[in-house]
């Protein structure tokens, strides 16, 4: 009889902890379940922002169409604003040894036309010009990037027509040179679209060759706020 006791207190224990065992056997299991698909997960985020990442940083070539409102003008329209586009084409260099920054080379063309009436006198200048353009941009996630673009010309055209009440109208023209600083933020919607938003400052002068042969006086300077849709190929 004392034998019976002895064994059967011990299994008398054992059935009744053997459910708060079955239940944290199972608590565990679930834990370790949802852990492992958490981490799987993760995996797969990491992953795939690895793959747009790298997919957008293997994208050599971009073209973007912007436009622009001119304020701030000194030069031949001071005190008057105007309204801008360009079309850019930009090749993208990315050292192995830089992830995330890369080297911007190409050329945008740039167009403009400003206007100031002022003292009876109605000013308006009409420009257009081919920019080389150099610059540099680093990615600071896989959305968001910042850069800046220099730009130089000495293929631009500008022509201005002054119009006073009293004195009738005159046309002039001059082959021009331009200096452009432009830095802007850079929103990525997916891999290949973005939109682009910056500040330019331009400079744009009579050219060696107006000034040799005294064709023209336009010189402009202006600020400009600039948005753009950029394209990633």
């Amino acid at each position: 009889m004392k034998i019976f006791k002895s064994a059967f207190l011990p299994a008398t224990f054992f059935v009744a902890a053997f459910p708060s065992v079955s239940a944290l056997a199972a608590e565990s299991g679930a834990y370790s379940v949802s852990r492992a698909l958490e981490r799987e997960s993760a995996v797969r985020a990491a992953t795939a922002a690895d793959e747009f990442y790298s997919s957008a940083r293997e994208s050599t070539i971009s073209v973007s169409l912007g436009a622009a409102y001119l304020f701030g003008m000194h030069g031949a329209t001071s005190g008057g604003n105007g309204a801008g586009a360009d079309l850019t084409v930009l090749f993208h260099a990315s050292p192995e040894d830089s992830p995330g920054a890369s080297l911007l080379v190409g050329g945008e063309l740039l167009a403009f036309s400003a206007d100031r009436s002022r003292g009876g006198l109605d000013t308006e200048v009409r420009s257009a010009n081919l920019v080389f353009t150099l610059g540099a941009s680093y990615d600071f996630s896989q959305n968001f990037s910042a850069g800046i673009l220099f730009g130089y010309s000495f293929l631009g055209a500008s022509y201005m027509d002054r119009d006073r009440a009293e004195g009738g109208s005159k046309t002039t023209g001059t082959m021009n040179s331009i200096y452009s600083v432009r830095p802007y933020a850079e929103f990525m919607f997916n891999k290949n679209l973005s939109l682009c938003a910056g500040y330019r400052f331009f400079y744009i002068s009579p050219s060696l060759i107006s000034s040799a042969t005294n064709w023209g006086d336009i010189e402009v300077a202006s600020h400009a706020v600039e948005f753009s849709l950029r394209y990633r190929f």
